[in-house]
């Protein structure tokens, strides 16, 4: 019980000293901590211990009733005093200025003059003599060309996410893999050029025109004069990409889709009556890169020959076709022409002779002629020493002979 009346009272005098210092800072009086500064100030106020009956207490007391019984600061009596309450007031700054009070056991940093220290985000040497009003737009500057730099950074990221080498190599392998996808991995068909006279008697397997896949094959028609023998209209089956000739044209061209297409034409030519039915087939071997298509009749566009031949214009002449396409039978003897350009070719096959060339002869009097849509004649005769040709109205006079080096 002694020990808790004692333990009271020195509680008693804490807040009674903490009270007192209270009182005194604000009156403009100075204190110092510790319980030896309130030894001037009235004695804490007698507190006995409570008896049993008594009704327990608050362990603080009434802090009211403590206020109240602490006396009024006294009025300054002497020099002396006044100046030792000097000597312990705190420190405050002059009226009209703009520094803090120096508050115990604080050090703020000082700046040179008026001068506000930079705000987050800025640097001194960005600051240099801002105000604050000027330091709060340049820090929005900073803030508002840093939004646009990321929104700039995230769009290029989202459109261009692969750098110029990453592209390059990317379009390196596209490349790559679009060449290996569009090498045909068998050899290119071989391109020929060729005539062929067409049947019209029935019973006649129709010709077929040779196509391959990526190429066109020009066609053309034309009549045993080798004029041009015009397309009324015409139709098609199977998968093919055919373009129709133009009014009054004997040339089309067809180019199939597919590797493996197959089908048949149906074409009508003026003045014509019976229709010409050819087939289509589609090949990796061999391909026709332009085909005459000559029709054993006289064309609308024919010309008058000048000899009239006692023998008929039949189709299905092997030799005829044949040395007009340049490829003669391998029985062939070639002769020896003399006094003619270089275009003009002779073969002898059977004892017939069999004159190539793009003019037009007068003598001997021939049995039968082809002639190609490219102008070039070839002319079935008895065997003939000299021949007379015509270039354009120029008369020339050539000479057969056999070769003798073979």
């Amino acid at each position: 019980m002694v020990f808790l009346n004692s333990f009271r009272k020195v509680k008693y005098v804490s807040v009674y000293t903490a009270a007192s210092a209270l009182i005194a800072f604000s009156s403009g009086l100075t204190f110092s901590s510790g319980v030896a500064d309130a030894q001037d100030l009235p004695p804490p106020p007698t507190v006995s211990a409570p008896s049993a009956n008594d009704s327990p207490a608050s362990s603080m007391g009434s802090f009211e009733s403590l206020l109240n019984s602490l006396p009024q600061p006294k009025a300054d009596s002497g020099q002396g005093q006044e100046g030792d309450s000097a000597n312990k007031r705190a420190p405050f700054v002059e009226a009209g200025t703009a520094r803090a009070p120096a508050l115990p056991g604080m050090s703020l940093p000082q700046q040179g003059g008026n001068q506000p220290p930079p705000l987050p985000g800025l640097t001194a040497e960005e600051v240099g003599g801002l105000s604050r009003e000027e330091q709060l737009k340049l820090r929005a500057e900073k803030e508002k060309q840093q939004f646009y730099d990321d929104a700039y950074g995230i769009a290029t990221d989202s459109m261009f996410p692969l750098k110029p080498s990453e592209i390059r190599r990317f379009m390196e392998i596209y490349d790559e893999n679009r060449q290996a996808i569009d090498t045909i991995m068998y050899n290119a068909p071989t391109p020929e050029v060729g005539l062929k006279t067409l049947s019209l008697d029935p019973g006649q397997i129709p010709d077929v025109i040779d196509v391959a896949m990526g190429t066109v094959t020009t066609v053309s028609i034309v009549d045993v004069t080798g004029q041009p023998w015009p397309v009324l209209d015409m139709t098609w089956a199977g998968e093919f990409d055919i373009i129709k000739p133009s009014a009054g044209e004997n040339i089309f061209r067809i180019t199939p889709t597919t590797h493996f297409a197959k089908g048949n034409m149906s074409i009508r030519l003026v003045g014509l009556q019976t229709p010409v039915v050819i087939g289509l087939n589609t090949r990796r071997d061999r391909v026709y890169y332009r085909l005459d298509l000559r029709i054993p009749e006289y064309g609308p566009k024919a010309n008058a020959p000048l000899i009239n031949s006692s023998l008929s214009i039949t189709a299905g002449n092997a030799t005829l076709a044949s040395v007009l396409d340049g490829l003669p039978p391998e029985s062939a003897e070639k002769l020896v022409v003399t006094g003619a350009d270089r275009r003009t070719k002779a073969y002898k096959v059977d004892g017939m002779v069999y004159v190539r060339t793009p003019l037009t002869l007068l003598s001997p009097g021939w049995n039968s002629s082809v002639k190609s849509g490219d102008g070039m004649n070839v002319y079935e005769l008895n065997s003939a020493p000299i021949l007379l040709l015509s270039d354009g109205g120029k008369m020339v006079r050539a000479s057969l002979t056999e070769d003798d080096s073979q």
